[in-house]
């Protein structure tokens, strides 16, 4: 679908973002550039905004972009909730590293919870541990935003327990 910006105004951005930041998993995050009313007007100008929501059970952040390069998505965006940092490219452990294997385990976990929206995170030749890559196209079914937000809070509360499962033998011998 085609930008215009006669179709795509500030009360559809606005629904939308509605929408989504008041999903009862996701919240808007305070570290986010604009507001929700910036964002809308910066979406509904012709514009892109960043924006960032995250799920406060697990600290899992949606990262992403409204309305995406291009105005082919109204939103595209990735999910982390990294237990660790991503290595710098020219520090990548070996394949059988346990980084690998948690990057491994993120992504068996997001292929649980794919959408017509949502997919596993692109992989690259950079270890990532993003988990779940989200594209909205502009003529979104609201139904299938709501049913992808619930899936990206599934998977989210399940990569949690992953980084939990991990922490706890690790923080006994730091008591």
């Amino acid at each position: 679908m085609e930008f215009d910006d006669d179709s795509f105004d500030t009360e559809y951005f606005e629904n939308f973002l509605n929408q989504i930041s008041s999903h009862e998993e996701w919240k808007w995050h305070p570290s986010t550039w604009l507001t929700l009313d910036e964002t809308v007007t910066t979406a509904s100008e012709g514009g892109t905004a960043e924006i960032e929501l995250v799920h406060p059970d697990t600290d899992t952040v949606l990262y992403g972009q409204v309305p995406s390069e291009g105005h082919e998505h109204i939103l595209t965006g990735q999910t982390r909730q990294a237990l660790l940092s991503d290595p710098h490219p020219n520090q990548l452990p070996g394949p059988d590293s346990f980084e690998h294997q948690l990057a491994d385990a993120y992504q068996s976990i997001a292929e649980d919870h794919k959408t017509d929206y949502l997919a596993t995170a692109e992989s690259s030749e950079d270890l990532t541990f993003d988990l779940l890559q989200v594209q909205i196209p502009m003529d979104y079914d609201p139904a299938m935003v709501q049913a992808t937000m619930d899936e990206l809070g599934a998977a989210a509360e399940e990569a949690y327990r992953l980084n939990q499962d991990i922490r706890e033998p690790v923080q006994r011998y730091l008591e």
